[in-house]
């Protein structure tokens, strides 16, 4: 079943509406096509949401203000956790709309403009050209970005919860890998002990490498990674940490779902990718400049920026703090 969803028609478009509540009534529209299936007797009929957006037609300012954006992430968790498991908004590049949409100063936003699209088309489509150069993402497009963060092919959705005034929270949670299926998978290499010289070589790199996510895990939360590994390492199969508790346990108990199955595609990539930089024995790569300390992340810079102040490089570049931009 193709699914399409615009909660809102052109000319009354509103922002409260919008954020608070237009993500929800697409949950309410999807459980009412799922009991309609289910009256019909087809209650495994995939539902595919074809095309998705915030107003019908003739979009205005909105569409490019950080409102949509935030309205999309919320749409993209509404539909995680309704179990659709692909959907398209409507649409990538071109679909300006110029002046012509609802521009009102009730609307949040500097834009006089507005588009369907989520990219820029770049100043060419004089219509949208103050949204910059072609291929500047709108915060609807960052959405995008930052959700396949959290959902994850192979994982699965939490209910979450918060607590405290939750008039204008709306939660979403998606399962991460808490690393335990690669720590409890070592023990295959075992068989390989009677291997010498490089190939033995390789495969302490390998032994090495499947605790080091959740060393990680563990480091980021306050606690010993190597102790947290080793003690893994020790449980019975399934059973791993919560990084949130501190404690051990049965990981589906605790909700904390390792998909096995996407973790070894990601070792194969891994692996992948390290044959081919040893058959090449080249490596063509970005350098980085920053403070020690520096958490680098692409597309973000340094994410540790504002817990210090200016740093001077070598080459008389900067980081700077609270905000101040950097190369």
């Amino acid at each position: 079943v193709e699914f399409h969803y615009y909660p809102q028609n052109p000319g009354g478009e509103s922002d409260t509406y919008l954020v608070n509540k237009a993500a929800q009534d697409f949950t309410t529209n999807i459980n009412t096509l799922k009991a309609e299936l289910q009256t019909a007797g087809k209650p495994d009929t995939p539902i595919y949401v074809g095309e998705m957006g915030s107003v019908s037609s003739n979009p205005g300012k909105q569409s490019l203000s950080i409102t949509q954006g935030l309205y999309a992430g919320k749409l993209l968790g509404e539909m995680m956790n309704d179990g659709i498991t692909r959907g398209t908004w409507w649409i990538g590049f071109d679909n300006c709309n110029g002046t012509a949409g609802n521009d009102s100063a009730s609307l949040y936003g500097w834009q006089d403009f507005g588009g369907y699209n989520i990219f820029s088309d770049g100043p060419s489509d004089t219509g949208c050209a103050g949204a910059g150069p072609i291929g500047t993402m709108s915060p609807t497009a960052v959405a995008f970005q930052l959700f396949s963060k959290v959902a994850v092919t192979g994982e699965s959705a939490l209910t979450a919860s918060v607590s405290g005034d939750t008039t204008d929270v709306r939660a979403y949670a998606a399962t991460n890998s808490g690393g335990t299926a690669l720590v409890q998978a070592e023990h295959v290499l075992d068989a390989l002990s009677d291997l010498r010289d490089d190939p033995a070589v390789g495969v302490q790199i390998v032994r090495t490498a499947l605790a080091e996510p959740l060393r990680w895990i563990a480091r980021n939360a306050g606690y010993d990674g190597e102790a947290i590994a080793a003690r893994v390492r020790s449980l019975p199969a399934g059973d791993g940490f919560n990084a949130l508790t501190g404690g051990y346990g049965d990981m589906f108990g605790m909700g904390i779902i390792d998909p096995a199955k996407v973790t070894r595609s990601a070792l194969q990539s891994a692996a992948s990718v390290a044959a081919l930089l040893l058959t090449t024995e080249a490596l063509v790569a970005e350098e980085v400049y920053g403070p020690a300390g520096a958490i680098h992340a692409p597309g973000f810079g340094d994410l540790a920026e504002g817990q210090r102040g200016f740093v001077d490089q070598p080459d008389g570049r900067g980081f700077g703090h609270k905000g101040q931009g950097h190369d």
